[in-house]
């Protein structure tokens, strides 16, 4: 399977994550009574919280909800693309194209028209 797109970037906002709940927490005393740095499972069971990457894919997932049920103004920004020449490199990713990683991920192909036909 292919590594997910921002797989680097959502890796480095885990490990920020705790690295901020060790600083928070702080070290546990041992049987020896000496102090050791808490595993990433204590941190977990600590703070009883899901990763923030399912937090942020959630909140995307969310907001293109919102955005696919709109009309108007909002979609047009959010689907316009450029007509000029793009620069060198690899293109930069959209924020459509994030969705679509996460709704695939998820085993949800039409996203869009599940949105559209959502009831209030």
């Amino acid at each position: 399977m292919p590594m997910e797109r921002g797989h680097q970037q959502n890796r480095r906002l885990l490990q920020i994550k705790r690295k901020i709940f060790r600083r928070i927490y702080g070290p546990k005393r041992n049987e020896e009574n000496t102090f050791e740095r808490r595993t990433n499972a204590e941190l977990r069971t600590i703070f009883n919280e899901t990763n923030i990457v399912g937090i942020l894919k959630r909140r995307r997932i969310s907001w293109a909800g919102h955005v696919w049920k709109a009309e108007g103004q909002i979609v047009h920004n959010i689907t316009w693309k450029p007509d000029k020449k793009r620069l060198r490199g690899r293109p930069r990713q959209l924020w459509s194209d994030r969705v679509r990683d996460d709704l695939k991920f998820m085993g949800i192909r039409e996203g869009e028209r599940l949105a559209k036909n959502r009831e209030v």
